[in-house]
């Protein structure tokens, strides 16, 4: 092992053994692939113990890596004693940590904390954690066919393709139909919420294309099957508890009819 001269003394240490390094997480919002998820910044309290036949911490110093590149790198403790006696030696240093996403965008991040002790020995420990801090993207286009004996403005079928995109392990296609409500009304304006059945309007999945940045696009076919005039939104929740919202009464292009 590595020596520390403890000159205040007279005397040596020698060491070898790692610095015990503790993470405790902020409670997260949700779990995917084994990794806590969050919306947001995430406090970490990180504990470091150099125990038994110790040294002492000498250093700490932690970054964060997004996309295998450093994202933030901070000394957050430096021993600077030059000839300490024991008692001086500090073997339990506690630091509190936020890591601060990248905006707009849903990314692994890796926590790296190093400790040097000072018998000049280095030990790194590391958590990774997803943050998505980007609203699912969700499209709307309404697609008909005109009754051209009937009145302009009315179909004798309209269907609305829906797209979400998202990274594809925080998309939930379940939650996604679910997501979606219907609201058919009547000419005296009269009507609520409908239930997805073959009667009334069916959603069907019809494809997935990768987008530029990584992400993935679902494509769902809403197609309204019922005489009516219809209404609808969509308020989704992703697996990371990111909520999303599309409101067709806010829609030029709304169905109706």
């Amino acid at each position: 092992g590595n020596v520390s001269e403890n000159i205040s003394t007279n005397g040596i240490i020698v060491e070898d053994k790692a610095s015990a390094i503790d993470f405790e997480f902020a409670t997260p919002n949700a779990t995917v692939n084994g990794l806590n998820t969050y919306t947001d910044a995430v406090d970490v309290k990180v504990t470091v113990k150099d125990l038994e036949v110790s040294s002492g911490i000498k250093s700490i110093k932690y970054w964060v890596e997004v996309d295998g590149e450093k994202y933030h790198e901070y000394e957050s403790f430096n021993f600077t004693i030059a000839d300490p006696t024991f008692d001086q030696l500090v073997f339990e240093k506690v630091v509190d940590l936020v890591i601060t996403p990248v905006e707009g965008a849903a990314k692994n991040y890796i926590l790296h904390v190093e400790v040097v002790d000072n018998a000049e020995n280095t030990f790194t420990d590391s958590r990774e954690v997803i943050i998505d801090t980007l609203d699912t993207q969700i499209g709307v286009k309404f697609d008909g066919t005109k009754n051209d004996r009937a009145l302009e403005g009315y179909f004798t079928s309209r269907t609305a393709t829906i797209t979400f995109q998202e990274r594809a392990d925080l998309f939930d296609k379940n939650a996604a139909v679910e997501s979606i409500s219907v609201y058919a009304y009547d000419v005296n304006g009269e009507g609520d919420k409908i239930a997805r059945g073959e009667n009334t309007y069916t959603v069907t999945w019809i494809s997935e294309t990768a987008a530029d940045n990584g992400d993935t696009i679902y494509t769902a076919e809403v197609k309204f099957i019922a005489e009516a005039n219809y209404k609808f939104d969509i308020n989704y929740t992703n697996l990371a508890t990111r909520n999303s919202k599309y409101d067709s009464t806010t829609d030029a292009n709304a169905t109706e009819g």
